[in-house]
């Protein structure tokens, strides 16, 4: 009888996913094929532009932006940490104040990662002047701390030094960037070694929180052994 119930929700589940795989699928495969006719047909931008490795379309060297890169690949690790538990845990019924925690805050990095990756936000500063950085880090900041606030009781039980650590080198990168006058460095490859480092250690930093809290939220869920242990003692 427990065998039989066990294949039967097995059985259940691999339905659930396929639905899911199979819209994700048509989804996804029709969203980028519209988008490619509408840069094709539709836009005055060539689509070469848009498809072509930017490096090999600017013939830059093969250096040039790397430390950004791997800035935007941390995001979008974190972003897909997140998102993954976050669907692990919707589809068990468990946690649900987890689940929500990781939904937001996968949402959160991913549009960090788009940011950092098209830098949007120097972008509107551009267009709209008003706009300026400092308005949208503060945009920024209140969105993370709104969501601290609202998840606090998860994130206190898991290694909040970590995330207090992340949180501090975002500061620091951020009123280096908008606070401090460029005249104060003997050179402009000082700042931006102080800037663009602490974020660089940020990011890292806040990548291996919240890949410390999945793997604790997904082992707890799969019961692996030993796993009884919570592992952010």
């Amino acid at each position: 009888m427990y065998m039989q119930g066990y294949n039967q929700s097995r059985q259940a589940t691999s339905s659930t996913l396929s639905g899911y795989q199979q819209k994700v699928l048509l989804f996804g495969c029709g969203l980028l094929t519209a988008l490619l006719l509408l840069v094709r047909y539709c836009s005055p931008v060539p689509i070469a532009n848009m498809t072509r490795d930017p490096l090999v379309a600017a013939k830059a060297p093969f250096y040039l932006g790397f430390f950004s890169n791997i800035g935007v690949m941390l995001w979008c690790f974190t972003a897909a940490v997140c998102l993954f538990s976050s669907l692990l845990l919707l589809l068990t019924q468990k946690q649900r104040d987890m689940m929500q925690f990781f939904a937001v805050f996968g949402v959160l990095n991913t549009w960090l990662m788009i940011d950092d990756w098209l830098t949007f936000h120097e972008q509107l500063e551009r267009l709209v002047p008003p706009l300026s950085e400092k308005l949208t880090f503060s945009v920024y900041a209140a969105l993370v701390l709104f969501s601290l606030c609202r998840f606090r009781k998860i994130w206190l039980k898991t290694q909040p030094y970590l995330l207090g650590l992340s949180l501090l080198l975002f500061v620091i990168s951020i009123l280096i960037d908008v606070a401090i006058p460029t005249e104060w460095f003997a050179a402009v490859d000082d700042e931006y070694l102080l800037e663009d480092g602490t974020k660089l250690l940020a990011i890292f930093v806040w990548t291996v929180y919240f890949w410390r809290i999945g793997l604790e939220a997904i082992t707890r869920l799969i019961q692996l052994p030993g796993s009884t242990r919570p592992l952010s003692q």
